[in-house]
């Protein structure tokens, strides 16, 4: 086993941080905006297909779609 000075996921945060999409994650307010748009209705329901994200990650996807 390796002895690291730094874990790994502090490592990927800081290199992530300096990245384009790290940067633009950092820009926008994710909870701000999800708290301003409400719930899918089969969340709320019940009915239907589970959600694979939530509106935290469908902002997140939808910026991500455009970016890449």
């Amino acid at each position: 086993m390796t002895n690291l000075l730094f874990f790994h996921e502090t490592l990927l945060d800081e290199h992530f941080s300096q990245t384009d999409l790290g940067i633009l994650y950092k820009a926008i307010p994710f909870e701000q905006l999800s708290a301003t748009i409400p719930s899918p209705r089969g969340l709320v329901t019940g009915q239907g297909r589970k959600s694979w994200f939530d509106v935290r990650g469908g902002i997140g996807l939808m910026i991500l779609k455009h970016v890449m």
